[in-house]
């Protein structure tokens, strides 16, 4: 459930089918956002949540449906795509409901803040969130009560802001979307998943809007972006998806896949995007990446000793040089997630593993942002060798920490063969 929504969705239909022509009961949205106050709207939020008696199926979410559940999900997975999220990055859910979604941002190591118009949505929430803890060490989902018109955050807070089905809600979407503005980065993204041009005229948003006191208006993405190019919004994308389920024969597949023939799959797609929106708002240039993100992680390595054997237990020397030719900038090594450090591995003289995480080495920098794309360090490493006599190698990798090693990306590591004696 989410923003001034009264019922539950269904979302296992194309709503084009649904679409039906204006009769003597037909509800005109526009007719019906006169009549409205956003008081009254935010009441019915707020009775909806709190008449419901037994509301597991809100504390199941997303798997509350075997029909609805492929849909939801596959729509979400294309908004954290569409979003570019960096672990650590703070995120605000809008209309969260029972904060399925938000849990789910958590778990992928997000600062997450959730806001509904409904006080009861978020304490049923707050019990999921108790219910089913975030796995892991990470921050707890902060809960906002939202009064319909001004956000509680400061300028410029959020790198990220998620809408599922909650926009075509809201009935003063122009003082909405200022206040995302607001308080989005410069950088930042807006992801939207809402439905299409004729919303308002399927059976069941009429359905709503005659018995329930709830906006079900139609997502006009032209409109939308000529609101948000006025305030500052720089570009918009939209995702092209099919969401729903297209099965081949055997030989059907095998012909697609050698170009012998053309599939509806194309058509089907466009005629289900018109009653899907899914577009993304951006606030300014997107930040460079950075070693948050594993893609096009590489580096030079290079690694100068002075000896080849050496005693038991001492400490090995050595100068290190390392160049950033990824793309990405290096975070410093006191970040809180994705800083890049140099790490050894100890082998034996086969190659063959003894020590998999034998020592980390931060990198210095001389900028407090990190490493560069381009920029060369140099610096030099104390080692303590092992205790046992025999030949080694020791193996450097750069690493990102919790984010990968770089020789997962192709990354040339440098091996040195050493002699304990």
């Amino acid at each position: 459930m989410k923003f001034f929504k009264s019922r539950q969705k269904k979302n296992t239909e194309s709503e084009s089918a649904q679409t039906i022509l204006p009769d003597k009961d037909f509800i005109d949205v526009k007719e019906l956002l006169k009549k409205y106050t956003l008081n009254e709207l935010i009441e019915t939020a707020e009775y909806y949540f709190s008449s419901i008696k037994d509301y597991n199926y809100l504390l199941a979410k997303p798997l509350h449906s075997i029909l609805d559940t492929p849909i939801l999900l596959i729509n979400f997975s294309h908004i954290l795509q569409g979003l570019r999220l960096l672990p650590g990055m703070k995120i605000l859910d809008f209309a969260a409901g029972s904060c399925w979604s938000s849990r789910m941002f958590a778990q992928l190591q997000l600062e997450v803040f959730a806001t509904d118009v409904s006080s009861t949505a978020l304490k049923i929430g707050k019990e999921l969130l108790e219910r089913l803890p975030v796995f892991g060490n990470q921050k707890p989902v902060k809960l906002d009560l939202f009064n319909g018109t001004e956000l509680s955050y400061p300028a410029e807070f959020f790198d990220r802001i998620a809408i599922l089905d909650a926009f075509h809600h809201v009935p003063n979407p122009e003082q909405v979307l200022s206040e995302f503005y607001r308080v989005l980065k410069v950088g930042g993204i807006i992801g939207f998943s809402e439905p299409g041009t004729t919303h308002s005229k399927t059976p069941q948003s009429q359905y709503e809007m005659r018995n329930f006191k709830v906006i079900e208006n139609d997502v006009d993405i032209k409109s939308i972006w000529n609101s948000a190019e006025n305030m500052g919004f720089t570009k918009i994308e939209h995702t092209v998806f099919n969401p729903y389920f297209y099965s081949l024969s055997h030989e059907q597949y095998i012909n697609y896949l050698n170009k012998k023939n053309d599939i509806n799959y194309c058509e089907m797609t466009r005629a289900i995007m018109k009653d899907r929106n899914l577009f993304f708002l951006f606030k300014g240039e997107t930040a460079l990446n950075d070693s948050r993100n594993p893609v096009g992680l590489v580096g030079e390595i290079n690694v100068n000793i002075i000896e080849k054997k050496y005693k038991a237990n001492v400490t090995f020397q050595a100068k290190v040089h390392i160049k950033n030719i990824s793309r990405s900038l290096w975070l410093p090594s006191d970040s809180e997630f994705g800083p890049v450090n140099l790490g050894v591995r100890l082998m034996d003289s086969k190659g063959i593993l003894i020590d998999s995480d034998m020592e980390r080495f931060h990198l210095p920098s001389a900028s407090p942002e990190g490493i560069k794309p381009g920029e060369k360090i140099e610096f030099e490493i104390d080692l303590k060798l092992p205790g046992s006599v025999g030949n080694y190698i020791l193996e450097f990798d750069l690493v990102s920490e919790n984010i990968c090693w770089f020789s997962l990306n192709g990354s040339k590591v440098v091996w040195k063969e050493i002699e304990i004696i």
